[in-house]
């Protein structure tokens, strides 16, 4: 399976769950694309204490 994630927001809880979902997938063997719109550009340089998340762009 190949899910895309679209993550249009920057608001720390919502990409948070994204990026887990992400993971998960990737976890058991599936290629994963995430396509960031609108504010979800901005995930990749904000960092919450309480979400924190490593974004490896690739």
């Amino acid at each position: 399976m190949k899910p895309g994630i679209l993550l249009n927001t920057n608001a720390p809880e919502p990409s948070w769950n994204a990026l887990r979902l992400g993971n998960q997938a990737l976890s058991r063997g599936n290629e994963v694309k995430i396509f960031p719109l609108g504010s979800g550009v901005e995930v990749p340089g904000r960092f919450d204490r309480a979400f924190s998340c490593i974004w490896i762009p690739g």
